[in-house]
C-alpha cells in the first residue's frame, strides 16, 4: 500500500495546494473582470454605433430625396433659377445688388441691342 504522511506534510501539502487554488481563483476573477470591463465596453461601442447607423441612414434618405427631386424638371428648374440665374422666355429677370450708398437696388437685365425686347 501507498506510505503514511506525517501530519505536516499533510498539513505543508494543505496549505500548499490552498495556495494554489487561491491563486488560481485569483486568476479566474482578474479575467473574469477585464472579461466584463470589455464587455461593457462593447456594449457602450454598439450603443454608439447604432446611434450613429440611424444618423447615417436619415442623412442617406434625406440625399436620396433630394436627388430624386432634383432629376424632376422643379428641380432643374430650380438649379436653373438659383444657380445658373436663368428665366423662362416670358419672365424678366431680376438681380437685386447693393449700390455704392449701401440701398439694395434691383436691376432688370436688358434685351442685347440687336433684338427687340420681347412682348408677352
Amino acid at each position: 500500500m501507498g506510505r503514511r504522511r506525517s501530519a505536516a506534510t499533510r498539513r505543508r501539502e494543505d496549505l500548499w495546494t490552498r495556495a494554489l487554488l487561491l491563486l488560481c481563483l485569483a486568476w479566474a476573477g482578474v479575467n473574469l473582470a477585464r472579461f466584463a470591463v470589455q464587455e461593457a465596453r462593447l456594449l457602450h461601442q454598439h450603443k454608439i454605433l447604432a446611434d450613429e447607423q440611424r444618423l447615417v441612414d436619415a442623412k442617406r434618405s434625406r440625399l436620396q430625396a433630394q436627388f430624386a427631386e432634383a432629376r424632376s424638371y422643379r428641380g432643374a428648374e430650380y438649379v436653373a433659377r438659383k444657380t445658373l440665374v436663368m428665366a423662362r422666355p416670358d419672365e424678366i429677370p431680376v438681380l437685386f445688388m447693393k449700390g455704392a450708398t449701401g440701398r439694395i437696388v434691383a436691376l432688370k437685365e436688358q434685351s442685347p441691342p440687336n433684338q427687340p425686347p420681347q412682348s408677352r
